[in-house]
């Protein structure tokens, strides 16, 4: 399918990758064809509005390998503003497409991130959609090991012990982007997807919202409903700034 949309987009103060599930393929090939290595973000509003107020986050979403949208919300403010995107890739769409991939190509997959056994049983449910699928590793760090540098330490030296084609971080965001910029250097692998709570979905860990509502962009309201406690700060005080982010460009758009 030849792809209609602009290659990126620059927009709510980041880039956004604009490419199909078949360019997305085509780059993940070259990545552990020709050896390089590259991690790829999803962006969605909660991301949009952390990068508005910090640098570092900026600084790692600027060198990421590809970023893909994540959000019907984005999308469709974004076609506000004249700017037509692909269909969203999130991550947890991304980690059973990309395994399935992995599958017919033979690709080496490993599985980072998620409560104790998390990873694991994603990984058993995905081998048994894909029965060929090579998951060589998988491991959930305990609480806090970010500021625990031997804990990074090991976790690298585990993934380069299996040195796999494909790593899954699953880590909740900033968390999986800042580990995957600051260890990228030193990991044995190619393409990593950061991919936030597609461990859980796919462990049946944590029930994802239904077709309609992931149509709707109404995801996130799903999801509050399962966690309101939790979710509450997120999604009706920090995410709706993103509405201001929006008229500021809308504005500037319009002058």
């Amino acid at each position: 399918m030849k792809n209609q949309y602009k290659k990126r987009i620059k927009i709510f103060g980041t880039v956004i990758d604009n490419i199909l599930l078949e360019e997305l393929f085509d780059k993940v090939d070259y990545l552990i064809k020709y050896q390089k290595k590259g991690y790829i973000v999803t962006p969605n509003v909660d991301h949009l509005v952390k990068l508005k107020n910090d640098e570092y986050f900026n600084e790692i979403y600027d060198n990421a390998y590809l970023r893909l949208n994540d959000s019907v919300i984005i999308k469709r403010a974004a076609l506000i503003l004249g700017e037509k995107m692909a269909p969203k890739m999130s991550g947890s769409d991304l980690l059973p497409i990309i395994s399935k991939y992995a599958s017919q190509k033979n690709y080496t997959l490993y599985f980072l991130g998620g409560r104790e056994g998390v990873a694991k049983t994603a990984a058993e449910k995905l081998k048994e959609k894909y029965p060929k699928l090579n998951v060589i590793g998988y491991y959930s760090p305990p609480f806090g090991f970010e500021k625990d540098q031997k804990e990074i330490r090991k976790i690298v030296s585990q993934i380069n012990q299996c040195a796999p084609d494909i790593l899954f971080v699953g880590l909740g965001a900033p968390k999986q982007e800042k580990f995957a910029y600051e260890t990228i250097g030193q990991l044995d692998t190619n393409a990593i997807f950061c991919t936030g709570a597609a461990f859980d979905f796919q462990a049946d860990n944590v029930k994802r919202a239904p077709i309609l509502f992931q149509k709707l962009g109404l995801e996130w309201f799903y999801r509050f409903l399962k966690e309101p406690r939790r979710l509450f700060k997120r999604y009706f005080i920090d995410d709706l700034k993103f509405f201001k982010i929006f008229l500021k460009e809308l504005r500037n758009h319009r002058n």
